[in-house]
């Protein structure tokens, strides 16, 4: 439980990161890939539910029903979150 407390602690920092980077970015979206079984990418859900609220758009992938688009941006872990503006990768 300790371990999960981390990830969604510094998951939340990152996201927060994140936004800010595609805030400045007309044209960015936020990856976020994912699956079901992953307990930080479900305590994460929240967490990106506000941030598109906000107004940031993300695309939630998850790497078993997309594994395609999980390898084209070499996803070894989940959650991974990725920037991309103009198609390019921006940070993650």
């Amino acid at each position: 439980m300790r371990r999960l407390k981390f990830a969604v602690s510094a998951a939340l920092l990152m996201a927060t990161a994140v936004l800010a980077q595609v805030a400045e970015a007309a044209d960015a979206i936020l990856l976020d890939f994912s699956s079901a079984h992953c307990p930080p990418c479900q305590a994460m859900k929240p967490i990106l539910a506000q941030i598109e609220q906000l107004g940031t758009p993300i695309r939630h992938v998850d790497v078993v029903h997309e594994p395609h688009l999980a390898a084209r941006y070499g996803i070894r872990k989940t959650p991974t979150f990725i920037v991309v503006s103009g198609g390019k990768e921006v940070t993650r």
